[in-house]
């Protein structure tokens, strides 16, 4: 039973002290890349800018155009994600798990054709290789996912 007992506040304080370890830092500019040879299904020609200090993380995809910047908070909270000139309400939480931002998003979409409100959930999940030089971000909407990979500029 002693033993047990050890055992098992061994690998609680292993566990918080895992969880302390800061997140990594995605800090730079990043240019699309591509995956096993093959081009990245990115429509993003510029670099994109990442900023990110404590508990915020911007992504902004076109410098040249206010409405491109995304601005999270990642503190697990939910939140309206303000986007300039998007008339849809877009909430999201966005947390680190071990070395990964998970960023999920649930938006109400209305379509131009009939004025039908369509409800979207999408999952990004950011993260970046062992050398630092390569950032990976997985984008999944309903059932299809896409991988863009970057590389650091």
């Amino acid at each position: 039973m002693k033993r047990a007992c050890y055992v098992f506040l061994l690998l609680f304080a292993f566990s918080q002290l895992a969880s302390a370890l800061p997140e990594p830092n995605l800090t730079g500019a990043w240019i699309a890349d591509r995956i096993n040879g093959q081009a990245s299904p990115s429509p993003e020609h510029y670099p994109i800018v990442i900023t990110q200090n404590r508990n915020d993380f911007v992504v902004d995809y076109d410098r040249r155009s206010p409405t491109m910047k995304q601005e999270y908070v990642t503190d697990g909270k939910e939140r309206e994600l303000v986007q300039i000139g998007n008339p849809s309400r877009t909430y999201y939480t966005a947390i680190w798990v071990e070395n990964s931002l998970i960023i999920d998003k649930e938006s109400e979409n209305r379509m131009p054709s009939d004025g039908r409100t369509v409800a979207m959930h999408t999952r990004e999940v950011w993260s970046i290789s062992a050398d630092g030089k390569t950032l990976t971000r997985v984008t999944t909407l309903r059932n299809a996912s896409i991988t863009i990979a970057y590389k650091k500029l």
